[in-house]
């Protein structure tokens, strides 16, 4: 993707999903950081009315979670950038489902923001590296595995389920047969 630059057409086409604070936070990065010139947001979608036909960060607010099929085909999304954290859990299925159904790849964001908020509130705390080994990991990893984990289940491809179990598993350092 480093080759590409700048050049408008061949950038890889983006949809956010979530308007919010992670939704303005990856906008922002991918104009801005490494990778900028690498990725066109063609805008995102949020289901608060208030959002609706309005500009968030540079991103056009397109539509709702329903739409997301019909955008994803009408501006070529390669990648959607799911950004969301404060839904719960069958919503949040529902809308990946919504995401899983069309062409595009789904990208996850982790919830970078509500870690941040944890150690600023006093939640959170600093990790040694070395403290846990041989434990599963860090809760952002292991957050970042379900979050594929949900994802892959929503296609109904048991194949897939099972290759992302063991890929997991080799990530904790079991043995597989």
């Amino acid at each position: 993707m480093r080759w590409r630059g700048g050049v408008l057409g061949v950038q890889e086409r983006v949809l956010v999903v979530g308007g919010g604070e992670a939704g303005q936070f990856i906008a922002w990065w991918l104009q801005n950081g490494r990778s900028a010139g690498a990725f066109r947001i063609v805008g995102c979608v949020d289901d608060d009315l208030y959002k609706q036909d309005t500009r968030i960060y540079g991103m056009n607010v397109l539509g709702r979670r329903d739409d997301i099929p019909h955008l994803v085909e009408r501006h070529d999304v390669g990648i959607i950038i799911f950004a969301i954290h404060n839904i719960s859990g069958p919503e949040r299925q529902q809308l990946l489902a919504i995401c899983a159904s069309t062409k595009a790849k789904i990208v996850t964001m982790p919830d970078v923001l509500g870690e941040l908020r944890a150690v600023v509130n006093g939640n959170g705390r600093k990790v040694d590296s070395n403290e846990h080994k041989g434990e599963i990991g860090s809760s952002m990893q292991v957050k970042a595995w379900l979050d594929d984990l949900d994802r892959v289940v929503s296609t109904g491809d048991v194949d897939a389920v099972r290759e992302m179990i063991r890929l997991i598993r080799a990530g904790l350092g079991e043995e597989t047969a």
